[in-house]
């Protein structure tokens, strides 16, 4: 070798190292604590699914009336060996509105390292990491490029990007629950990537094709985002048209099975969906809506009794939202024009989308966070580009780029958010997202009250199995748990179920589970927890006792 020859090396800039530390702190986040946040209900009928049982099929062995201990309840998490893989499609079936690629693989993870809490999370966790280096590509794709920002500035829009993606609370959350979203999100990063080359090279075709397959039979939800990208794809880069509506015939032709599976099961799929008919007015669905934006850099609970601080957070929430709104704004005013629309168009056509459905239905499935991915990706890229100028050598920025705020400025911006993203992560260690576990966020003080009491016995009703299972995870092992047969009426159940020997509670008791309580005479019955809800149509789950 000629002695003047010198290795190039890659030269990773400052920032780059910040990002790969805040990488580190984000993997250390996402694998913390797997077994502390509750396994709501959505966990629950995951591994359900994974473990081949039929709701009908759980609710016929359980709702018998007879005294339970939650490990009996818990039985129905541990997956069924002797069942044949084609048994685990026809459960699946039955969940037609989740594409089965995310239970599939749970399926074979959990054969491999069993059904804990802790293993069935870890595979989310899994899908969490690799969406790190995938988000510093789709960083270097969208700027680093011949034709677009190829100053320091878009070189360092993959090292942010990845930097926030890796702390934001938001997405370390969702890397922790055993549900599709993790893989959802990653596949999102890779379909995006994949697209931009593909529309701006006429290269990579089959990856992207490959890619939008896999993210449908991850989520339904893809064919939202297919919308906005389409969009943007035939508008913005006419000659790549036959291209793009090619391969994405194809990806659509693939994913025909279970489209027919959802078709066929139209019905079923309805009944599963209920919870979205549910009204919801449309100031608190744009109030949703402003919360999951705060939540991609700032999650903290709510002082709500210290007013004072609850100031501070309400003046952090609303300039975490400007900021995402200025850097989107400032996405589209100074990046290429095709490069702006490409990452608002798939960002924005998912929530317009539901929020159209939601208006013709009167629903509520716009207000819902985690089907909100989209946005935040979009967001996450914004940030990390508006970033990227306060980052740079300001000799290398283009003259024409007016900053909004001197370069300090802009740093102490930076260093705030990746203040408060770090401090919702430190304190999202020790507890649940208010955003993310819906009404099973009343467990702890359900379950504080029954393990408390003497002797319990828990009555519920066949529709609340799999929230009984959920609070299994956490019950003492002598609460005693009945669960009413379908068959007889409540006035023929609680008649023998209730023992006055045992303090009884009631869960989530319907209108004609108390009628049947006074007319049985069989004691007073007193509501002894009730939570906070934010509107009269929010989940939520309550606790009764009969005071004999």
């Amino acid at each position: 070798m000629n002695p003047s020859q010198t290795k190039k090396h890659v030269q990773i800039p400052i920032w780059g190292c910040i990002a790969l530390i805040l990488a580190g702190l984000g993997i250390s986040f996402r694998i913390a604590h797997l077994d502390r946040p509750i396994y709501w209900v959505d966990e629950v009928a995951t591994s359900m699914r994974v473990s081949g049982y039929l709701r009908d099929e759980v609710a016929r062995s359980l709702a018998t009336g007879l005294p339970l201990s939650p490990a009996d309840l818990l039985e129905f998490q541990q997956i069924r060996r002797d069942l044949p893989w084609f048994h685990l499609l026809q459960v699946l079936g039955q969940s037609p509105e989740h594409s089965p690629l995310y239970f599939l693989l749970a399926r074979i993870w959990a054969e491999c390292f069993g059904t804990s809490v802790t293993a069935m999370r870890s595979l989310s966790v899994g899908f969490g990491l690799l969406a790190l280096p995938a988000m510093y590509g789709l960083g270097r794709s969208l700027f680093a490029t011949p034709r677009q920002d190829t100053t320091e500035a878009g070189k360092l829009v993959g090292w942010l990007a990845m930097g926030l993606f890796a702390i934001s609370p938001l997405f370390v959350a969702y890397a922790q629950e055993a549900r599709p979203y993790s893989l959802w999100i990653l596949l999102l990063i890779l379909l995006q990537r994949f697209l931009w080359r593909s529309l701006e090279q006429g290269k990579g075709w089959f990856f992207y094709t490959l890619c939008l397959i896999l993210s449908l039979y991850t989520s339904l939800l893809t064919l939202f985002v297919v919308l906005g990208q389409g969009c943007a794809a035939i508008w913005l880069y006419p000659q790549r048209r036959r291209m793009y509506l090619l391969t994405t015939a194809i990806a659509f032709f693939v994913f025909l099975p279970w489209c027919w599976v959802a078709i066929a099961a139209w019905p079923t799929l309805q009944n599963n969906t209920t919870w979205m008919q549910m009204p919801m007015p449309l100031w608190a669905i744009l109030g949703v809506w402003f919360y999951s934006l705060a939540v991609l850099f700032f999650d903290v609970p709510v002082a709500a009794g210290m007013p004072a601080i609850m100031g501070i957070q309400i003046v952090v929430a609303i300039a975490t939202v400007s900021c995402i709104g200025y850097a989107t704004y400032f996405l589209l005013r100074h990046a290429p024009r095709s490069l702006g629309l490409f990452v608002l168009m798939g960002g924005i056509s998912t929530p317009l989308t539901l929020l159209a459905i939601d208006l013709i239905r009167n629903g509520q499935a716009a207000a819902t966070t985690r089907y909100l991915m989209p946005v935040h990706l979009g967001a996450s890229i914004a940030v990390a580009y508006l970033c990227s100028y306060f980052t740079a050598d300001r000799r290398t920025l283009p003259k024409a780029i007016a900053l909004p705020f001197p370069i300090p400025v802009g740093r102490f911006i930076i260093v705030a958010i990746l203040s408060v993203s770090l401090l919702s992560c430190v304190v999202g260690l020790d507890r649940t997202s208010n955003y993310q576990k819906s009404r099973n966020l009343s467990n702890p003080a359900i379950v504080h009250l029954l393990n408390q009491a003497r002797s319990p016995q828990f009555l519920g009703e066949v529709g609340q199995i799999q929230d009984l299972i959920s609070l299994s995870y956490q019950l003492d092992p002598d609460v005693s748990i009945q669960i009413r047969p379908p068959h007889l009426s409540h006035e023929a159940w609680l008649e023998n179920a209730v023992n006055p020997q045992q303090t009884t509670f009631l869960f989530n008791p319907s209108p004609s589970m108390k009628s049947a309580v006074q007319t049985l005479q069989i004691g007073k019955l007193q509501q002894v927890y009730e939570p906070i809800k934010l509107i009269p149509s929010q989940l939520g789950l309550t606790l009764w006792i009969i005071d004999n």
